[in-house]
């Protein structure tokens, strides 16, 4: 456990950042490695089969990552509050909570899989590989919603490395079970997801123990236990973080069907970009995930003046630490995105995945701003704010993806997402200024802080 606020903020938050970057950069590799040895393996069918439902993945993760966020925030201000008595009860009644709404989510969902592929308009080629991959993936979504759950509170305290091992030991299981199941077994792309359940419950055993074994710190006990203030408390901020995140996802689930019904190879092009997209946010918001667990401790100990430090600093640093990947995949854009192909001379797909950098990463830079300004929001408990943004990019984003010319490949479709990134910054940015996210008390420390000046 690790008091944030203490010692030099630059240091102390890219220290406790880098674990977050290497535990966030594995943790979002589960769909990506899925896709490599998919498309490197077993062909472009199985790569387009996997793509087919991956804003549907990340759609559904959507629910458990608002809760994560939420508990993470709550948690952060008891501890930095000093208030450890209180965590115990918190980190059980949320784990009883998302376990219950995942278990009937995914159910449903596992039950449903092969009428959601015909909803997504998925090619009649592959649409049975589809389905069995996105069937099976769906008990790894529940395990992962659980093990999510514990990762945010373990950094809320100020851990950042064991997670991070968490996600190390089940990546690296994730990648030799992926070539096993395929390689040796041939199960071909339910071999993948059945992988990702297995190297998953690696961190869920892991997550478990220290989860565990920090309740006991805190003075707590290992009886099941459940307290309905608790879950009003912690969904006051949960809801608000759900919604925002369905309404980040919905507009990608939208949109979807949109490049189904292109082809397989576009569906396959398009999976790759979204893909590599969801690795730069593995980078920089990880980052906003520090300055989110730095800001809810200073929240709990009353020092807002840390808030626009934090800000500036995690900026700075979501640059540092995106820059490099993204100048070697505009320098090297097909040696980057061809490592998903099974053979070089069949790359249809590939002007589909690398039109995303030359339309969307000129608009990179309010993507990371939106974030930063997301976990921070988040943070200091106003996420009505966060909410409102948020439908102002999927709206924008849906609106013209459907309304833009095409005139190459998929242009309206990068572009209208590179759009939608600005607007909500700029959004963001005018909400900030106006100060409606201060609480009562923020407010007040201000006002005491200018009379004591003058």
């Amino acid at each position: 456990m690790q008091d944030l606020t203490k010692g030099k903020t630059f240091w102390v938050l890219f220290k406790f950042a880098i674990p977050l970057i290497v535990a966030g950069v594995i943790s979002q590799s589960y769909n990506l490695i899925d896709l490599i040895i998919a498309g490197k393996v077993i062909g472009n069918d199985a790569l387009s089969a996997t793509g087919v439902s991956t804003t549907l993945i990340q759609f559904l993760s959507s629910l458990f990552w608002g809760f994560g966020v939420a508990v993470s925030a709550v948690v952060g201000r008891y501890y930095g509050a000093k208030k450890y008595d209180k965590i115990p009860m918190a980190i059980k009644t949320i784990t009883i909570a998302v376990a219950s709404a995942m278990f009937i989510i995914c159910l449903l969902c596992f039950i449903f899989s092969y009428d959601i592929m015909v909803l997504f308009k998925a090619d009649p080629l592959i649409i049975e590989e589809a389905n069995n991959y996105f069937k099976v993936f769906t008990i790894a979504l529940f395990i992962q919603a659980i093990t999510y759950i514990w990762t945010c509170i373990l950094q809320s305290l100020g851990n950042s490395k064991f997670p991070m091992a968490m996600t190390l030991i089940s990546g690296i299981g994730n990648v030799g079970l992926n070539l096993l199941f395929v390689l040796v077994l041939k199960m071909g792309v339910v071999g993948l997801a059945l992988a990702t359940i297995l190297s998953n419950l690696i961190s869920f055993v892991m997550g478990f123990f220290m989860t565990m074994k920090s309740i006991k710190r805190l003075g707590g006990n290992y009886k099941f236990e459940f307290s309905l203030y608790e879950l009003k408390h912690v969904s006051k901020l949960a809801i608000p973080c759900v919604l925002q995140q369905c309404s980040l996802y919905l507009s990608s689930v939208i949109c979807q069907p949109l490049i189904n019904d292109l082809g397989k190879q576009v569906s396959a092009g398009y999976s790759i970009a979204m893909n590599i997209n969801t690795l730069f946010s593995a980078f920089f918001h990880s980052v906003s995930r520090a300055v989110s667990a730095y800001v809810s401790q200073s929240k709990g100990a009353k020092q807002y003046d840390n808030y626009k430090k934090g800000i500036a600093i995690g900026f700075i640093q979501q640059i540092i630490v995106l820059a490099p990947i993204i100048v070697v995949c505009l320098i090297f854009p097909n040696e980057v995105f061809s490592i998903f192909l099974k053979d070089k001379n069949d790359a249809s797909c590939l002007p589909y995945a690398t039109q995303f950098l030359t339309i969307c990463i000129p608009f990179m830079i309010f993507n990371i701003y939106g974030n930063l300004m997301h976990s921070f929001y988040k943070s200091v408990g106003s996420v009505k704010t966060v909410l409102f943004s948020t439908i102002i990019f999927t709206i924008v984003r849906i609106v013209l993806s459907y309304l833009i010319p095409n005139t190459n490949l998929i242009f309206n479709i990068y572009l209208a997402l590179g759009i939608a990134w600005m607007v909500e910054a700029f959004v963001e940015l005018a909400l900030y200024f106006s100060g409606i996210w201060k609480t009562n008390n923020h407010k007040e420390f201000e006002k005491r802080k200018k009379e004591a000046a003058i």
